[in-house]
């Protein structure tokens, strides 16, 4: 007779480990597939140097106008 805390869940965990393969989340080995560092600090002053401007230029508009 079954167990009645059998929640059927070993249909899942029975199963043959596959081999490992790449994943977008793991880089691949060697020489020329390397990934570039990013620039987030380069993105980073670009972002606020455009807000700066954007700001400056509001304030420019908005003298003008008053």
């Amino acid at each position: 007779m079954k167990d009645e805390y059998d929640t059927n869940l070993g249909w899942w965990t029975d199963r043959p480990d596959r081999e490992p393969r790449a994943s977008s989340f793991t880089p691949i080995s060697g020489p020329f597939h390397r990934r570039k560092a990013e620039r987030v600090w380069i993105k980073a002053v670009l972002i606020v140097a455009l807000m700066a401007g954007l700001g400056w230029s509001l304030l420019n508009l908005a003298r003008a106008m008053g």
